[in-house]
């Protein structure tokens, strides 16, 4: 785990932000993808692990990082319930993924603290709501991810896995009850979720060749897949030759407060809004 922790006291308040992703099958911004966010001195936004300040010597997670993550993940399901509450009064539908880091999922303890919120979610809310797991470790074994899968099942559609781009486990994935792949591109991301995947920082060919591999093993087990770091037109081209199911990144829409009612969009309308963009 080589992730630049931002030293304790150097970061601002924690909150909790949106993404929109385009779903390709149904040509539509409908998915918000939730994460949580803190701002350095100087401006600096980092998300996921990256927001966490560091306890204890870099490289190593203590029990007060652990339990740093948890309260993260709660915190990102509070408020993004309330968000959707509000929303939901307010005749907005769209669909949700809330963020699960594996130190919440991988403790006993923390995981019945985390289902314990969930069972809280109000059940018209449940078919709205999807999870992804960030951070986990390669070679897990289907029947602890399968725990993980089971545990989160009754809140929620299905549970979305984070992945590397050279990774090929996915028969373990699929195995386990998982539903989609995702995938961010280097460059997009808290730092520390790509380092701990084991990702490079490819060739643009290599790039190509790496997600062309993820999308083959992905369809070949039925899995969804998502990529975000979309930032450029070449980069979208890219992902829609490969035939990914969700996109996201600058090139669809930035981190947002609250999400927005779902849109229909084509690809075609999509590129020509990122065009008139400003920057």
């Amino acid at each position: 785990m080589t992730a630049a922790w931002a030293a304790h006291g150097q970061l601002g308040p924690l909150e909790i932000v949106y993404r929109p992703v385009w779903d390709a099958n149904h040509q539509a911004l409908c998915l918000y993808i939730t994460r949580g966010r803190r701002m350095r001195r100087g401006g600096q936004a980092v998300f996921g692990y990256d927001s966490i300040p560091q306890f204890g010597s870099p490289g190593t997670l203590s029990v007060e990082t652990m339990n740093a993550i948890l309260d993260m993940d709660e915190e990102a399901m509070r408020q993004a319930i309330g968000t959707y509450l509000e929303l939901y009064e307010n005749r907005f539908r769209f669909f949700l993924s809330l963020p699960v880091h594996y130190e919440t999922l991988a403790s006993v303890q923390r995981r019945r603290s985390y289902v314990a919120l969930a069972s809280r979610i109000p059940a018209h809310l449940i078919p709205f709501l999807t999870y992804h797991l960030v951070g986990l470790p390669e070679g897990t074994p289907a029947g602890r991810l399968a725990d993980f899968v089971t545990a989160l099942r009754p809140f929620g559609r299905n549970l979305m896995v984070g992945v590397a781009l050279g990774r090929q486990d996915m028969t373990t994935l699929a195995a386990a009850g998982v539903k989609g792949v995702g995938v961010v591109l280097p460059g997009a991301g808290d730092k520390m979720a790509i380092d701990r995947l084991g990702a490079e920082r490819p060739s643009p060919e290599r790039l190509a060749t790496d997600l062309g591999l993820v999308a083959v093993e992905a369809r070949r087990h039925r899995l969804k897949l998502y990529v975000e770091g979309v930032d450029s037109v070449e980069t979208e081209g890219l992902v829609d030759r490969v035939g990914a199911d969700f996109v996201a990144g600058d090139l669809i829409g930035g981190w947002t407060e609250t999400p927005e009612h779902i849109v229909r969009m084509s690809r075609v309308d999509l590129l020509a809004n990122s065009r008139q963009s400003p920057g």
